[in-house]
């Protein structure tokens, strides 16, 4: 299928996934049916993904490492299948030829609901990272966990949301398709602004507390993260999502009664989103019990009115509060 797909699409082919049981693997004549089918076909080892469940890899690693590097020596590449409900030793694990983790579904159905499961998905996501491997979410069945996954930097995602199995004729029908209308992924591109804006009162701790939990909740309902900082009477806030929607949030800004002088810092295409939590993130500068005493080291004083004029500082700035675990 791989270099019949390829022959068709030529690099914008899909690569073809291939399930390997534990039996499989412990066949000794694996690598050589590997070697040989890809010797008759013609097929392009890059674009083959061999999933093996955590599971089955676990069982005996020693004989399963033998086996993965000759694989891995063909070109292939290795996805553990089902990750997070096995009993993977992370030793174990960066030991293993592995390219893909695929984070089993068991852990996105709560994504969109459950702090625990997004805390658990940024844990893997955050491993896959530092071993330098690729994540696939299986069992997507709705755009709010498509949503959060990209949020959170997901390679791929798969699921239900987007197709249910289908026969080969169906399936090249399908990419065809979908290549002729250039259909997209469903998402509209991801868009950031950063704005300054004064009080018009102190913000009490109470008010700054209710101002983020009603953020929190239409965040969420509209697809919007961010970050907002508060300090000496002004604020300055990031927002991520839809353009339209950004803008359409900044103009209701303006017309808070809370806020004046309201001043657009920087907007524009974002690759990534930076603040992943749907919560808004928010720092209150006033109220930082472990800051030092900065007094006698003060010569003057800029206000994010002042900052403003300077963009990349302020992009600087409020991204610096990224992953720093204060959202509602």
């Amino acid at each position: 299928a791989e270099a019949d797909w390829r022959a068709r699409w030529g690099e914008r082919a899909p690569y073809v996934s291939v399930n390997v049981s534990a039996r499989q693997l412990n066949d000794e004549s694996l690598v050589e049916d590997f070697a040989a089918t890809l010797r008759e076909t013609g097929a392009d080892p890059v674009r083959l993904l061999l999933e093996i469940t955590e599971t089955s890899l676990m069982a005996d690693v020693e004989t399963n490492l033998r086996v993965l590097r000759r694989l891995a020596d063909l070109g292939l590449r290795v996805a553990v299948d089902d990750f997070g409900t096995g009993y993977s030793s992370l030793a174990q694990l960066t030991r293993l030829p592995v390219h893909v983790l695929k984070i089993d579904r068991a852990f996105i159905d709560g994504i969109d609901k459950s702090e625990e499961s997004r805390a658990v998905i940024r844990a893997v996501i955050g491993l896959a990272r530092a071993l330098g491997l690729k994540l696939v979410a299986e069992g997507v069945e709705n755009g709010a966990q498509q949503r959060e996954l990209c949020a959170y930097g997901c390679d791929w995602i798969q699921g239900y949301y987007f197709h249910r199995p289908i026969k080969e004729p169906v399936f090249i029908e399908t990419i065809e398709r979908e290549f002729l209308e250039n259909t997209p992924n469903g998402l509209a591109p991801l868009h950031f602004l950063i704005y300054a804006s004064q009080a018009i009162q102190p913000m009490t701790e109470q008010a700054l507390g209710e101002l983020q939990q009603v953020a929190k909740d239409a965040n969420r309902l509209n697809g919007i993260t961010g970050c907002l900082v508060h300090q000496d009477g002004y604020f300055m806030q990031m927002i991520e999502g839809r353009r339209d929607t950004l803008f359409a949030l900044l103009d209701k800004i303006k017309a808070d009664p809370r806020h004046r002088d309201v001043q657009l810092v920087i907007e524009g295409a974002a690759r990534q989103r930076v603040f992943a939590d749907w919560g808004l993130v928010l720092r209150d500068m006033e109220r930082e019990h472990n800051s030092p005493d900065f007094t006698p080291w003060q010569r003057s004083s800029l206000n994010f009115s002042d900052l403003a004029a300077d963009a990349r500082m302020c992009y600087g700035y409020i991204t610096a509060y990224a992953g720093s675990g204060a959202a509602g």
